[in-house]
C-alpha cells in the first residue's frame, strides 16, 4: 500500500527529501522548484502537476513566491 505525506514549504526554506527515490511529488498548491543530483535541469511544477523522483541522490524542494503545500507518495 502507498505511502502518503503532506508537506508545508515556505519560500526561501529549501527542504531535504532523504529516501524519494521512486516517490511521485504532486502539488496541491502553490509553485514548486525541485532539484535533483545528476539531473540536467531543474523542474517547477505548478498546483495540480506532479514528477516522479527518478534519482536516489539528494532531492530538494522550495516553495516559490509564498507557501505551497506538496504530496509525496512512495509507492507500496
Amino acid at each position: 500500500m502507498p505511502t502518503r505525506n503532506q508537506l508545508v514549504l515556505q519560500e526561501n526554506r529549501p527542504r531535504v527529501l532523504n529516501g524519494a527515490g521512486g516517490a511521485e511529488l504532486r502539488t496541491v498548491s502553490g509553485i514548486v522548484w525541485i532539484t535533483e543530483t545528476g539531473a540536467a535541469e531543474d523542474v517547477f511544477l505548478c498546483a495540480g502537476e506532479s514528477r516522479r523522483i527518478r534519482r536516489t541522490g539528494l532531492v530538494v524542494v522550495e516553495a516559490v513566491r509564498g507557501e505551497a503545500r506538496v504530496e509525496l507518495c512512495h509507492p507500496g
